[in-house]
């Protein structure tokens, strides 16, 4: 396998894993790395495996077009914990007007007193997450947009 293409060992994947004919497959990133034709040819695969043999596929993926392309549902997860779960087209619309940021900071104060006195700001709408990490504290926060411009 060490001469085929990205895209032709993605193939022999699949084809393993359909030996036994599983009904559910796992696939992390089934694209990445493959030129376009490659990668439409994967998901036109992946599409057919499911609406042509009922194939139940979960795979991860970056890519939100493809994701939208290939998906009923959608899970989006962060640090092991599912936060979200719709179609695209409600996840779409759920996360339409939100906008998040992460930020780092150096500090003695305790992550509960720091997300109090960040919740107050007029720009922040939610502190998502707050979490040590080797530098201090790392903040997630959603912040409005359209703050700035009425200032």
């Amino acid at each position: 396998m060490k001469e085929f293409s990205t895209g032709m060992k993605v193939k022999v994947m699949l084809a393993r894993a359909l030996l036994h004919n599983p009904p559910i497959l796992f696939m992390d990133e089934p694209t990445i790395g493959l030129d376009t034709i490659s990668a439409v040819e994967t998901r036109d695969l992946l599409k057919a495996l499911n609406r042509e043999l009922g194939k139940t596929i979960i795979f991860t993926s970056h890519n939100m077009f493809e994701v939208e392309q290939l998906c009923e549902r959608v899970a989006i997860m962060r640090r092991g914990r599912i936060i979200a779960d719709a179609s695209p087209s409600e996840l779409r619309e759920m996360l339409r007007d939100i906008h998040a940021v992460e930020v780092e900071i150096k500090t003695n104060m305790n992550s509960g007193r720091i997300a109090e006195k960040l919740a107050v700001l007029p720009v922040v709408r939610r502190v998502l997450e707050v979490r040590n990490n080797v530098n201090g504290l790392a903040i997630n926060l959603q912040v409005d947009d359209e703050y700035e411009a009425n200032q």
